[in-house]
């Protein structure tokens, strides 16, 4: 795959961690959400490490990896967004895989070679591109809660995690703020931010699941219903 390929499918958005493994949040512009980009710029011992911690992977973490590319002779590893993320490897090695010594690698699990030292390095950005204002939209998903305020014809309540790295309070931000110029119903929208919460705060099967966040907001959601004639 070439950069330009490689870049067509992933807008880059912000870098998130530097190093052997150069990690950047970026859009996914065919589905529209948001997920992680690693490039291994390491050595090819450091890379051939990462490899093999992410083929030792137990399997629901296994599918958190969502892409293994080969962009011009070089591998960048496509991820969703990662809970409790400072650095693929130490990701990695908390999920049961941790780092093992290349020569130690039995010969069966040991990843391909690196690229040759005469291939050109991978020209990972330092500093990402500008970033779309906006997801980009999809056939499944054409339109975004923003785009349709002016359709409201009941209010809204929005809970957000404060550490979801996946829906970034400066559109939460831009969401309340289209709520007030709206009808009646938009403007008695309530929004709560739950400061530690990370995404999908509320989903018990996984790993970022906040008991007391969600509690809460079961609880705010019911009165909200109730309040508003749902129930």
């Amino acid at each position: 795959m070439t950069s330009a390929e490689f870049s067509a499918r992933y807008h880059l958005v912000k870098p998130v961690a530097d190093g052997s493994v150069r990690s950047l949040q970026a859009l996914s512009t065919a589905s529209g959400t948001s997920v992680m980009v690693h490039y291994l710029v390491g050595t090819p011992a450091q890379n051939a490490t990462v490899r093999d911690q992410i083929d030792r992977l137990p399997g629901p973490d296994r599918g958190r990896v969502l892409d293994i590319v080969d962009v011009e002779g070089n591998v960048v590893v496509v991820t969703q967004l990662l809970a409790g993320f400072a650095t693929l490897s130490s990701w990695l090695a908390g999920r049961g895989a941790p780092p093992r010594e290349v020569a130690s690698i039995p010969d069966q699990d040991r990843p391909a070679p690196a690229p040759s030292p005469t291939a050109a390095p991978m020209a990972a950005p330092s500093v990402p591109p500008p970033v779309a204002p906006r997801p980009v939209t999809t056939p499944l998903q054409p339109a975004f809660p923003v785009d349709v305020v002016d359709r409201l014809h009941a209010p809204v309540l929005g809970l957000y995690g404060g550490a979801d790295t996946g829906i970034p309070l400066d559109s939460v931000e831009r969401m309340k703020a289209a709520l007030a110029q709206g009808s009646d119903a938009a403007r008695r929208s309530q929004f709560v931010v739950y400061p530690h919460a990370q995404h999908a705060f509320h989903a018990d099967y996984r790993p970022n699941y906040d008991e007391a966040a969600a509690r809460d907001g079961w609880q705010r959601c019911l009165d909200w219903m109730r309040a508003n004639g749902v129930a």
